[in-house]
């Protein structure tokens, strides 16, 4: 998400003068008193302006506020006070913009700012909030506690004032007083997350251990909810009386649905609009369809069996219509509704020809851009792949399972590896099965032998794929013939583990149909279930078990349906059931059957009910034995296709008693250039979307009972507002991604977003004029990452890392650098030393570091030399000369092989480097071949180095793609690796000998690596490298490794540290993946999460980083340690220095397959700096 999509999450549309009222001042006494002198104009507060050029002008520092460019909200704020220098209001403002930009004395100033206003106004909220976060923020408590007094007593609705006063009162060491406020702000906002976390403290050290231990519980579970939110002193997390709020003017939109149906008459029935006025047909559709199915369906009255449907874009979808004899494939669209296609290429059997079809499963299982379809059926299931236009091709190769009739399924990432794997469940006596997705085409059954899933699974007829335990995960519930239902919950890599008491009560129900769904928006899974007598239940899980209440039970009088049918009860069991917003009010409703049957219609076709959330009957209607939910006209909602026996497809179209919607659909990857993260589909994927104080939470993976599963846009009610504000979207691989200011009237399609969710943290240094993006560091000390399923990398917590020559400046004596994270992961910093390294003419120093994946292991010892050497010809493994990418470090890198577009960080064809040299290598020591290389200034972001004994080692200057663990075990299950630089040497004899396999690779963004030739052949004129990886090689030579007894090496520890939250620096992404970080444009926020767990207090780190082994600072997004060093004095002419940062310490992501990637625990190194982890974060 750019940063001006972010600003516009961010923009909050209020009144200027919206605050509550101040309380009517005391009436006079009944004797007279002295009288008070008027006030001088400059000291009364004025009216806010109400001119449009300059609420116009306002606004604009609004829109700057939103996009974090405090300094020009100031210049516009600054113009606006200047003409109006008694608008209390603006001079708030002035003094919040002034409180986020933190340049030096702006705490003051906006301090000295605000007494004014208030010296004008004593009674003016906002001034008093915003002093009372300055004052907070500066450790002034007991001044901060007057000022939140007085505003929670004037406005007790404000639950983040009541948090900081709390605050305020627990660092006064009252938690008597502290709990209450807690309490209070907790009651007025139930998501705001901090004020559960500080109420637990408050009320664990008054003593009050229950209700300690309550609030920490609902503080642990809206970890992952998107409606929970922080109090924080970062800009729109302070509360809203610390905003620079728009002016604007009108009346708000109305709030009241607009009169009509919520579904318009089917296009079977009688012509009857919205109004129940004959001869108008609702919402402008085509009316009825043809009296049979296009080119008619064989099979007599045997009517529709099956109703699948999949959108292919554009408005439209594919239509799979079929009875037990045969199918027919249409094109449908809101607008021209249904139109045979021929889905098969000459030559092939027609998808028309498969017979015995009970569901259908529709999403880009190969992804490859078009929408396959998986049939589940009596005699064996079938995979179809969508060629384009309607086309299809059965897929010979999915031919796993067993022999058995398969009555519903599922299409979801199972084991979260980018693709779409199939959960087939298979009629009485048969066991479901999971079949893997290989990625290459093939498939495999997968059965977790610890807890049988899921073949331990038999008698099933329903199953329903979600996020039950909030992880992350999807997992399975399977719905049976007769209870007792089955429950597994997805422990990654695999594992599986059956659900415990806590669901007991649950899968001892009765369950004809269910639906999972988030009908209340708290961020925790419901299911919607109804019963064999056709009520309806919500189960919902609380209290250490899940509980239901009653939505709705069956009518015990006849349904009311416009043209006044003639119906009665049934007893035969319910079959489907629906959850989706159709009212665009925002809020999911229920679609059931209703118990009772047309029975002057041929087959008695169902009398259906919209449920609203509160469980009243919103609509009654028509229905038909098979029904879905389809995308309607962009705006307009769900509608209905449904099909029955002896009856014609008809459609219910949107009606007019509706909000307009918003309709999005999801994308994984859509450029074949980029590796795949999640599923092509985006199936598995929550959407959380926010229209003003409201929120909608709905996935993609199904809204209905099934049997099967449909692919089609999300419909988003707007309630009367006129865009959706923001979605935030939690992809099926982990990735957090927000997108705003959606407006109705098109289908809005949402790539996940290609980005680096983790790296390691990243190296800035002043070079005297800007902090400049250098590298990243300390990946080699990454902890928890998945090499296979039983294997994690063992951390290597030492780097030395070689900083460009001429990089590193000394501001007033010092010099600067600042190790960030700006990305999901955390930093375990345990000691940084600045090495100012003084060389003779002609030397340079490498240090011997690369990513160490075989002997012989890097030690971080510092190498010397003076000879060097380049190739006179390079060549990749297609025969190119790449000579000119590879003999200068300059930023262009030799290309590597084709990327595998399955798997970051991955090439399909290892790729291969071949290099000679003008003389024999092992010849090299003792002889002056060239001069060093020069390095391009400005250029290279970082270089680093080796190991080596004496001889000749090989540097090369250059960066990878890093896998992520969810990659390393894709490819792990497809049989494929991740092999690091292998090297070979051609000897005199012509022959290649291998001299160290997988030996290792330059340990992320662009660094200096240096590699060991050890064994080299006689007459060794020739190297081959050889990588499996997306390795970058921007330059690479040959260095004679021998003492240089004359450097001088001064260490200097940190003179001081700070541990700040600076936010995320813009990344900016060139040719060739290549990284770089701009320090001067940086965002508090960023589309990230927090691991969970304690961190280090913000401020002074010295005494944990100043040596090793006292302790480690831990920080994480959007955090950083700032460090200076004293600048060493320099030593001989003609010499030259660089600079080597040595650091130790360990990382760890938030990747799903990352071992224990989702909490801060277990803290690594020797245990030191427990009592300064006081900082808990979690969630995002």
């Amino acid at each position: 998400m750019n940063r001006f999509a972010l600003a516009a999450v961010c923009l909050l549309l209020h009144g200027c003068d919206s605050q509550p009222p101040p309380e009517a001042p005391p009436e006079a006494p009944p004797e007279a008193s002295p009288e008070v002198p008027p006030k001088p104009p400059s000291e009364v507060a004025s009216k806010p302006p109400t001119d449009a050029a300059t609420i116009a002008r306002h606004n604009e520092a609004v829109a700057a506020m939103g996009a974090f460019d405090y300094g020009a909200a100031m210049e516009i704020l600054g113009e606006l006070t200047a003409a109006h220098p008694t608008w209390n209001d603006a001079q708030v403002d002035s003094a919040i913009a002034q409180l986020n930009r933190q340049a030096e004395g702006d705490d003051a100033a906006a301090l000295t700012r605000l007494a004014k206003v208030l010296d004008r106004d004593p009674s003016h909220l906002r001034a008093h909030f915003t002093s009372g976060i300055l004052r907070l923020h500066a450790g002034e408590i007991d001044e901060a506690a007057k000022h939140f007094e007085i505003v929670t007593e004037a406005d007790p609705s404000d639950a983040h004032a009541a948090y900081y006063l709390g605050q305020a009162r627990m660092q006064q060491g009252d938690m008597e007083a502290a709990v209450p406020l807690f309490a209070k702000a907790i009651e007025t906002d139930p998501y705001l997350r901090s004020a559960y976390y500080a109420g637990a403290q408050a009320a664990r050290r008054a003593g009050q251990r229950e209700q300690a231990a309550a609030w920490l519980d609902v503080f642990q579970q809206m970890e992952h909810n998107p409606r929970a939110h922080l109090a924080e002193i970062k800009y729109t997390r302070m509360g809203r009386k610390a905003e620079v709020l728009a002016m604007v003017a009108g009346e708000p939109a109305s709030a009241t649905r607009p009169e009509g149906p919520v579904f318009g008459r089917s296009s079977r029935s009688p012509s009857v609009g919205d109004s129940g006025v004959p001869g108008e047909l609702s919402g402008g559709l085509p009316g009825r369809l043809p009296g049979r199915l296009p080119g008619g369906l064989p099979g007599g009255g045997s009517g529709i069996h099956h109703l699948g449907i999949g959108w292919i874009g554009d408005g439209e979808s594919l239509v799979l219509m079929s009875t037990e004899q045969s199918s027919r494939l249409y094109n449908w669209s809101a607008s021209g509704g249904l139109k045979e296609i021929d889905a098969n290429p000459k030559g092939t059997v027609p998808l028309a020809q498969v017979t015995g079809i009970e569901a259908s499963l529709w999403g880009d299982v190969n992804a490859d851009g078009e929408l396959d379809i998986v049939l589940l059926r009596s005699g064996g299931n079938q995979l179809w792949l969508g060629r384009g236009d309607g086309v299809f091709e059965q897929d010979e190769r999915f031919d796993v399972g067993v022999e058995a009739t398969s009555v519903d399924g599922a299409l979801f990432d199972a084991d979260h590896d980018g693709d779409l794997d199939v959960l087939v469940v298979n009629d009485e006596g048969a066991s479901c099965e999971l079949l893997n997705n290989n990625g290459d085409g093939t498939w495999q059954s997968i059965t977790d032998e610890d807890s049988g899933f899921p073949q331990a699974a038999r008698s099933s007829r329903e199953v329903i794929v979600a996020d039950f335990d909030g992880d992350l995960d999807t997992d399975v519930l399977l719905i049976n013939q007769h209870p007792p239902h089955m429950v597994w919950l997805n422990d990654r890599l695999w594992k599986w583990r059956r659900g415990g008491e806590v669901w007991e009560t649950l899968l001892q129900a009765e369950m004809a149909a269910a639906v999972a769904a988030d009908l209340d928006a708290d961020g925790a899974m419901d299911i919607v279930a109804m019963d064999g007598s056709y009520g309806v239940h919500v189960w919902r899980s609380g209290g250490g078990q899940w509980d239901s209440t009653v939505l709705a039970s069956r009518s015990e009088t006849p349904p009311t349906i416009d043209h006044n049918p003639k119906t009665t009860a049934t007893e035969t069991r319910p079959r489907h059931l629906a959850v989706a917003d159709v009212t665009g009010d925002g809020r999911l409703d229920v679609i059931r059957e209703s118990g009772w049957v047309v029975t002057n219609q041929i087959g008695a076709p169902p009398v259906l009910d919209v449920l609203g959330g509160d469980g009243m009957v919103l609509q009654s209607f028509e229905g038909d034995h098979s029904w879905t939910l389809v995308q309607g006209k962009p705006g307009t909602g769900p509608m209905m296709l449904m099909a029955g026996a002896d009856a014609a497809p008809a459609q219910v179209p949107a009606g007019s008693g509706r909000f307009p919607f918003v309709d999005i659909t999801l994308a994984g990857r859509t450029d074949p250039g980029q590796s795949m993260r999640s599923n092509a589909s985006g199936i598995g994927a929550t959407v959380a979307a926010k229209v003003g104080g409201r929120w909608t939470i709905t996935g993609a993976v199904r809204n209905s009972a099934g049997p099967g599963q449909n692919l089609q846009p999300i419909s988003i009610g707007l309630g009367g507002a006129n865009e959706v504000d923001f979605v935030s979207i939690d992809w099926s691989d982990g990735v957090l991604q927000t997108e705003s200011h959606l407006k109705p009237g098109e289908v809005h399609v949402i790539p996940e977003t290609q980005r680096q969710l983790s790296s390691c943290p990243v190296i800035f240094a002043w070079d005297g004029e800007k902090m400049r993006f250098l590298t990243d560091c300390l990946g080699v000390g990454g902890m928890g990452f998945l090499l296979d399923p039983t294997t994690y990398a063992t951390p290597r917590p030492r780097e030395r890392v070689l900083l460009p020559r001429g990089v590193l400046k000394a501001r007033e004596g010092r010099f600067e650098i600042v190790l960030a994270e700006p990305m999901q992961e955390t930093c375990y910093l345990d000691s940084v030393v600045l090495e100012s390294i003084d060389l003779p003419p002609g030397w340079e120093v490498l240090p011997d570091e690369r990513m160490g994946t075989a002997e012989p292991m890097p030690t971080s010892e510092l190498l010397y030399s003076r000879q060097s050497v380049s190739p006179v010809a390079a060549r990749n493994g297609r025969g190119d000369d790449v000579l000119a990418e590879v003999i200068a470090t300059d930023a262009i890198a030799a290309q590597p092989g084709v990327i595998d577009g399955r798997f970051i960080g991955r090439v399909v064809e290892p790729s291969v480097l071949e290099l000679e040299f003008n003389a024999a290598i092992n010849e090299l020591p003792g002889e002056l071949l060239g001069e060093l290389p020069g390095e391009v200034p400005g250029e290279v972001p970082g270089v680093m180095g080796l190991h080596g004994l004496p001889g000749a080692v090989l540097v090369i200057d250059g960066w990878v793609e890093y896998p992520y663990s969810q990659t390393m075990f894709a490819a792990w299950q497809a049989g494929l690796s991740y092999r690091p630089i292998t090297i070979e040497a051609r000897g005199a004899d012509g022959r290649w000998q291998v001299l160290h396999e997988d030996v290792g690779y330059p340990a992320g963004m662009p660094r200096r690596s240096v590699f060991p030739l050890e064994g080299l052949p006689d007459g060794a004129t020739a190297l081959r490298l050889r990588t499996d990886l997306e390795l970058y090689v921007d330059s690479v030579r040959l260095a004679v490794i021998e003492p240089c007894v004359e450097a001088v090496v001064q260490r200097a520890t940190v003179a001081t540290a700070v541990l700040e939250q600076p936010g995320y620096p813009l990344r900016i992404d060139h040719p060739q993946r290549r990284p770089e970080y701009d320090w001067s444009d940086r965002s508090p926020f960023w589309d990230t999460r927090v691991q969970r767990g304690e961190y280090t207090r913000l401020g002074d780190v010295r005494e944990l980083i100043f040596e090793e082994g006292g302790g480690v600072a831990v920080f994480g997004a959007g955090e950083a340690v700032r460090c200076s060093f004293l600048e060493a004095p320099p030593y001989g002419d003609g010499w030259s220095r660089v600079h080597v940062l040595d650091l130790r310490g360990w990382c760890k992501d938030m990747d799903l397959m990352t071992g224990e990637g989702g909490t801060v625990e277990p803290v690594p190194g020797d245990g030191g700096g427990e009592m300064l982890r006081t900082r808990h974060r979690s969630g995002r």
